[in-house]
């Protein structure tokens, strides 16, 4: 028995869930706009105001993008002018009109932005070529985005870009790699604390697991996503119509309609047609496979049944002018009509079924995306390799860095301890320029007393004489007649033998005097001792 179609909820393919998250954010912007100057974050806000209408309203968003533009043009902000045409792409692209915002993503392309708006450029390209099915371009672009916001570290547009990447590699049935992707989502979302849109990706995991044929683990998925806090009706209609297609694949058709026709009432009072027309998919597979099992009257009324919920959901898919699902609705169509018997109706839905199909699912694709798939592995390897070889050159680097330091520390060290030595010679020099200087000056201390106490002699010495000649003289001279013959004999005598000693001191002075000037050294010599007295008795022989 082949498995029925699952929704699939992609990343960021809009959906009505996201129509009441919009309208709190445009709450708050209204609130903020007018009091804002006419600047880049007015621009900002703008934009924001126009993207969160295109799910509430066509106009109002164009109006608001249409505004962000001129006045982007009038400051001269370039992002905000590229953004602007994001906008008008993205609402383009929600409203089906794919080639009009291919356009405007080219518009914004070739105002050359920054890196993270370029990314958002890449995304919608990956976007526009996803709904058209060319999923190997999809992949190029949608790994050209990555590749941005990984380098700017946007996390969120990481998160988002994963999970797209993923929608690709579950429509070309890698499923296993697509569980992985879906997974990684749901820890870097955590590590950002966030849980938004985690409820896609459980329900896509979930879809996975379908398509593996290992429908319990697909449930288990479907709950966990079912427990989400404040999950919006929207996706608890997606999710139910979901859990209802694996009951179907299980041969519960019971419990497969309950949870489907709980999903299409929700359907019908959000208006959301693409979630509608999904869960009439999901009906019709139900009374296709049911009538297998009927006969008769019962067979033909759910033949009749699966028939005109085909029907519905084709018509609505017209009408939203998406074909995406086009290919599976005929394959289903076919088939009715050739257990009813309508051959030939039967015949025409096979061939729109083979043309949707082979749209879709052609060889080239899956080799080209086969071929991205390993470009994308060697751009990591590469990158990986290029970041391995930067930090060889960095720890190479730092190696250096500390063998230079060392080698500086060792010179700076070496004049230190050259400075040290130097310093303490100098030092050993002056102390003992400090000590020759305390021995001379002891020295010249000593002489100083010496020669005091040799001048303090020589006074004696030199006055007595001189005093004794001058004495005799002034008494001759004045008092010639108190002197008798003998007295003059006798001071004659005295004073001659005076003056002889003065004379002799005299030149012992003198002999001193230039011992000291020429510094002579001690000649010692042997002399009678005999001498040395006669020669004192006659300094002292005056007095």
């Amino acid at each position: 028995m082949k498995k029925a179609y699952f929704i699939i909820l992609l990343f960021p393919l809009f959906s009505v869930a996201q129509i009441l998250e919009g309208q709190k954010l445009i709450d708050s912007l209204l609130v903020a706009l007018p009091k804002t100057k006419e600047d880049t974050l007015k621009v900002k806000l703008l934009n924001d105001l126009g993207y969160n209408y295109i799910y509430i309203n066509k106009e109002k968003s164009l109006q608001f993008i249409n505004d962000a533009k001129k006045l982007s043009k009038k400051i001269n902000f370039n992002d905000g002018l590229a953004s602007s045409f994001i906008n008008f792409g993205n609402n383009y692209y929600i409203h089906s009109n794919l080639d009009l915002a291919f356009q405007n993503y080219k518009k914004a392309e070739r105002l050359k932005p920054t890196k993270k708006v370029l990314g958002e450029i890449y995304l919608g390209y990956g976007l526009y070529f996803f709904s058209k099915n060319y999923f190997d371009k999809a992949l190029l672009n949608f790994n050209r985005a990555l590749s941005i916001f990984e380098s700017t570290n946007q996390k969120r547009y990481i998160i988002s870009t994963l999970n797209n990447i993923a929608n690709v590699y579950k429509e070309t049935k890698n499923y296993t790699k697509a569980i992985d992707l879906y997974k990684k989502g749901l820890l870097l979302n955590k590590e950002i604390n966030s849980t938004k849109n985690d409820e896609i990706r459980l329900t896509n995991i979930a879809s996975c697991y379908f398509l593996l044929d290992d429908f319990d683990t697909s449930l288990q998925f479907l709950n966990k996503a079912l427990e989400i806090k404040n999950l919006n009706n929207s996706h608890k209609a997606l999710i139910y119509g979901n859990i209802g297609n694996v009951y179907i694949n299980k041969l519960q058709y019971d419990k497969g309609s309950f949870f489907i026709e709980k999903a299409i009432a929700i359907n019908r009072e959000l208006n959301d047609d693409y979630g509608l027309s999904k869960n009439y998919i999901y009906l019709g597979y139900l009374n296709l496979e049911k009538s297998k099992t009927e006969t008769g009257l019962k067979k033909s009324s759910d033949l009749v049944e699966a028939k005109k919920y085909i029907e519905a959901s084709i018509s609505l898919e017209k009408k939203m002018n998406n074909e995406l699902n086009s290919w599976y609705q005929y394959q289903l169509l076919s088939e009715i009509n050739k257990l009813e018997g309508n051959y030939k109706e039967s015949l025409k839905a096979h061939e729109k079924y083979v043309i949707y199909k082979d749209s879709i699912f052609n060889a080239d694709n899956k080799e080209t995306i086969k071929n991205l798939e390993d470009k994308r592995e060697i751009e990591l390897r590469d990158n990986k390799l290029k970041i391995n070889q930067l930090e060889l050159n960095s720890k190479e680097k730092q190696k250096w860095y500390l063998l230079g330091g060392l080698g500086l520390l060792t010179v700076i060290g070496g004049l230190l301890y050259y400075q040290s030595r130097k310093r303490k010679q100098v030092n050993e020099k002056l102390e003992l320029l400090n000590t020759n200087l305390d021995a001379k000056n002891l020295e010249l201390d000593q002489a100083n007393k010496a020669k005091t106490r040799f001048f303090g002699i020589l006074n004696h010495d030199l006055r007595g004489p001189v005093a004794n000649l001058v004495f005799f003289l002034q008494l001759q001279k004045e008092s010639p007649e108190m002197l008798d013959p003998e007295s003059i004999k006798r001071m004659q005598s005295k004073t001659m033998a005076g003056a002889e000693n003065l004379l002799s001191t005299m030149e012992d002075i003198l002999q001193w005097s230039k011992s000291q000037m020429e510094n002579f050294k001690p000649q010692p010599k042997q002399i009678a001792v005999n001498q040395l007295f006669e020669d004192t008795k006659k300094v002292f022989s005056g007095y």
